[in-house]
């Protein structure tokens, strides 16, 4: 079986019929302060402001970043484009640290980031669930060892198709919102 390289979430689809993802380019998401986060990472809105999402259990969802953020002071009205995420959006995902068996479809996981920008689903991690995996990729892709493969059952660190979930099991509240 193959090993394959992690890369970051792809939007792929709708469930509810949506043709393209829902992106939010309003001059009102402004940058927090002092931000850091690059194109591909998830964001949440604090106070008004676009705030890099740092893996808290708590904290709502609100999008995928699809512009850089700049590491100045709000006040100098540095606007944010965000794709939004919806619980109908289906994504494609790494699913790191794991080995992909039929077993896993329907499973609840967690996210984490592996580099600036790249979120992949923990394979680990099943408590904090932020992330329902749906299906699974078969294409061909390149491996670690840089051959050519055909995704399949069994591989490390395969392609699934994930959406998030609405509702944590632990919070009881909403984690896709924009405030």
């Amino acid at each position: 079986m193959s090993t394959f390289n992690l890369r970051g979430l792809t939007w792929v689809g709708n469930s509810g019929g949506a043709a393209n993802p829902d992106i939010l380019d309003d001059p009102n998401f402004l940058e927090a302060n002092s931000q850091s986060f690059v194109q591909g990472d998830l964001v949440y809105i604090a106070s008004g402001a676009v705030t890099e999402w740092g893996l808290s259990a708590s904290t709502a969802i609100a999008g995928i970043a699809l512009t850089d953020a700049t590491n100045t002071s709000s006040s100098d009205n540095v606007a944010i484009k965000i794709l939004k995420i919806k619980e109908t959006d289906i994504f494609e995902a790494s699913l790191d640290d794991a080995v992909s068996a039929i077993t896993m479809l329907g499973d609840f996981h967690y996210l984490k980031t592996t580099s600036a920008g790249v979120w992949v689903v923990d394979g680990d991690e099943v408590t904090n669930e932020r992330v329902k995996i749906i299906g699974f990729v078969y294409q061909p892709e390149v491996d670690t060892s840089g051959n050519m493969q055909m995704m399949a059952m069994g591989d490390t660190d395969p392609r699934v198709l994930i959406k998030f979930l609405n509702v944590s099991a632990a919070q009881q509240g909403p984690l896709l919102q924009l405030d």
